[in-house]
């Protein structure tokens, strides 16, 4: 019994450093945590930023899309009422 009450106080300090060091390694992996997550939101809204702007860019594409369809519409109907040699594109190109 006197060689447990000897041993004691080397256990509690050991337990004591153990649990100090846990509660480092937990502490140093939350802040590890709190940074990937924080990379990662950063990351998430570039990514919806580029979205949108690619959305943008799409509605930009089908509207000049659609104006070149319209124009060429046009063109056409315009060759067919004056049928000649200067608007004939096909004898053009």
């Amino acid at each position: 019994m006197s060689e447990w009450v000897k041993v004691l106080p080397y256990i509690i300090s050991a337990m004591g450093g153990l649990i100090g060091a846990i509660k480092w390694l937990y502490g140093a992996l939350q802040k590890e945590r709190d940074l990937y997550r924080k990379d990662a939101d950063q990351k998430e809204k570039a990514i919806v930023d580029k979205n949108k702007t690619i959305a943008k860019q799409e509605l930009k594409i089908a509207e000049l899309t659609a104006k070149v369809h319209e124009q060429q519409w046009l063109i056409d109907q315009y060759v067919k009422k004056f049928p000649n040699k200067e608007n004939n594109y096909e004898t053009k190109y």
